[in-house]
Formats: structure tokens, C-alpha cells, sequence
């Protein structure tokens, strides 16, 4: 075909916590709509981290702790050296058979520590990191049903799961001199049920291997969502309630979410309310990590025209208990 689409989708967002400005900027060109063939390239700015030397000290201090008020003590009273960081990647899609993707590209970080000072300078810390990164992926979902828009093809639906493989290298080259892999798989399955009710479980992993140098752990699929992608968090295993720096002391990780949604479940009961209430979820997610295992956090929320709200609880190591709420404006979405 010859059709050619140039689409993006910039992203920007404030924490309030953090006082940290966030922004991305992807730019994707689909070059080949037979075979979804397409060019990726994105700039922006990542989370704010700690480094893997930083990680270490923190697992060790952390070893033969259980309990959570013990294990976040740790933690609040570390002293963290954060990085900033702005990364640049690109990518190319292909996609020989329906519901087969393959990808390759190349990802470089540059990150520098938020507070350099003479006291950083003196025990050592690095104030400048940069690695380069090529990293390949396949996503399998069998048996999808499609549609053709001209040459290019739609998927629809399938009745089988999705699956994921990706795998990361650091190498040193130039001035990057950051050496990790990283792999990273993941199954997503939905279950479609009766009068529009549906079933969602996701199961996935991920670890660090070939740890040589100062790196940072930084998965793809299990990171603090600074600008979240959409309003179903707990369809693509997202955890709400999680202190963000968990996300960076473990080298592994495995979850298992699992979310139901209906149209018509508890307040959509209601006489008054059911015109308004357009669907409803449940869900529950559950992680192990290198100090947390397990950590389940159980949910319900419900959509309507104009807004979306969902709350929270946590369940972590030997008692610990969190709550919390999430409440979304939905001005642009057609629910």
C-alpha cells in the first residue's frame, strides 16, 4: 500500500510530591500499512531514581526485615542521591502475520543526580550516567480477527492470550559505559462474557542479569507511572497505592493482576444512579518483589460520562494496610 500516517500523542504532567515536570513526545510514522510497518521515535524525561550501587545498600539493610512499618523505616530513613533523566529512543514495528509484532531499536538515557554538591562529590557518587541500549521485543496474539482498513490491518479481537517478550543490553560505547540485560515477559488475557461483562488477567515478570556496572533498574512493564497511558490502570497491572520507591530495590519481579468488569454490578443497581453509572470493575493485583512478597492491592471503581472514580486498599508483609482513592475528569472520552 501506499498510505502513509504520521500521528503523535505528547503527554505532559506535574507532581505535586515530587515538584517535577514530566513530558514526553512520541512521533510515529507508519511507513507500511500492509505489514503495520512503522517508525518510532520518543524524547522525554523518566522518573527520578536511584542508582543500582544506591539499590544494593538498601537490600542489605533490608535483609531478614518482614514487616512492612519496618521495611518502609528503612527506607525513610535512606539517604537517596536521585537521578533526573532524559532518554531518546527509537524503534521499528513489523508485523509478517496478523497479531505477530516484531521490533528492534536502540534507547539512550542521560541521567544526572538532582543535588550535586561537595558532599556527592566526596563519597563518590557519579554525577553524570549514560547508557545506550539496543533492545528487540515479540508480541504473539493468536488466532486475531481483523478488519481491513485499505491495506492495512486492523485486529479486533481474539479468543486466545497476548504474549510478550522483550530483552534490553546495556553496552559501553563512547562515553555510556552502563552494561546490564534485561528481560521482561508478559500474558495478557481477556475473557469476554455475557450482556458485555468481561474477565482480564495478567501474569509477567521481569529481571536484571549481567549486572557489571552502575545501572538503574528501570522495567518497562512494572515502573511509577508518572503520566499514566489511560484510565484502565488495572487492566494493564499498574499498582496505585505502591511507594514509588519499590520500584527500583528489586533486580526481579512477578505479578498477577486479575480485574472483572460490568455494566451492572453495585451502585449501577441503583434506580437513581444506574442512568448515569456506564460500567463498573473489580480487581486485584498481586507482587512479589525482593522485600515484598507478597503485596496485593484490591480495587473498585465505576464510569460514567463524565467521571471516573476508584478506590484503593493495600495489603503488604505481616499487616500493613494502605488506602486510597483516584478520581478522573473524563472530558474528551466517549465511555
Amino acid at each position: 500500500g501506499t498510505t502513509r500516517l504520521l500521528s503523535s500523542d505528547v503527554r505532559l504532567g506535574y507532581t505535586f510530591k515530587q515538584r517535577q515536570f514530566y513530558w514526553r513526545v512520541p512521533v510515529t510514522l507508519l511507513f507500511s500499512p500492509r505489514y503495520n510497518g512503522r517508525l518510532h521515535v520518543e524524547v522525554g524525561n523518566g522518573n527520578i531514581i536511584y542508582n543500582s550501587e544506591q539499590a544494593d545498600v538498601v537490600r542489605d539493610a533490608l535483609e531478614g526485615i518482614t514487616q512492612y512499618d519496618s521495611l518502609i523505616h528503612v527506607f525513610d530513613h535512606f539517604n537517596f542521591h536521585y537521578y533526573k533523566d532524559f532518554y531518546a529512543q527509537a524503534s521499528f514495528h513489523f508485523e509478517p502475520a496478523t497479531g505477530f509484532n516484531l521490533m528492534a531499536g536502540i534507547r539512550y538515557h542521560n541521567r544526572s543526580l538532582e543535588n550535586w554538591n561537595e558532599l556527592a562529590q566526596n563519597s563518590g557518587m557519579t554525577r553524570n550516567i549514560k547508557s545506550v541500549a539496543p533492545h528487540v521485543g515479540i508480541t504473539w496474539t493468536p488466532g486475531t480477527y481483523y478488519y481491513k482498513d485499505g491495506p492495512r490491518r486492523v485486529p479486533l479481537y481474539s479468543h486466545w492470550p497476548t504474549f510478550t517478550l522483550d530483552y534490553e543490553r546495556g553496552i559501553k560505547w563512547g562515553r555510556c559505559q552502563t552494561e546490564y540485560e534485561r528481560w521482561e515477559a508478559d500474558v495478557f488475557y481477556q475473557i469476554r462474557l455475557y450482556a458485555l461483562r468481561r474477565l482480564y488477567f495478567r501474569l509477567g515478570g521481569g529481571l536484571y542479569t549481567n549486572r557489571n556496572s552502575i545501572y538503574f533498574v528501570d522495567f518497562d512493564n512494572f515502573r511509577d507511572n508518572t503520566l499514566p497511558e489511560d484510565w484502565e490502570d488495572e487492566r494493564s497491572g499498574q499498582f496505585q497505592l505502591l511507594d514509588a520507591r519499590w520500584y527500583n530495590e528489586s533486580p526481579y519481579y512477578i505479578r498477577l493482576c486479575m480485574a472483572y468488569e460490568s455494566p451492572m454490578l453495585l451502585f449501577s443497581r441503583i434506580k437513581y444512579l444506574s442512568n448515569y453509572i456506564q460500567k463498573e470493575s473489580v480487581y486485584c493485583n498481586l507482587l512479589s518483589v525482593h522485600a515484598l512478597y507478597p503485596y496485593a492491592e484490591l480495587g473498585y471503581g465505576f464510569a460514567t460520562h463524565i467521571f471516573n472514580a476508584a478506590a484503593y486498599l493495600s495489603l503488604a508483609n505481616k499487616g500493613g494496610m494502605g488506602f486510597g482513592a483516584k478520581f478522573s475528569i473524563s472530558l474528551f472520552n466517549n465511555w
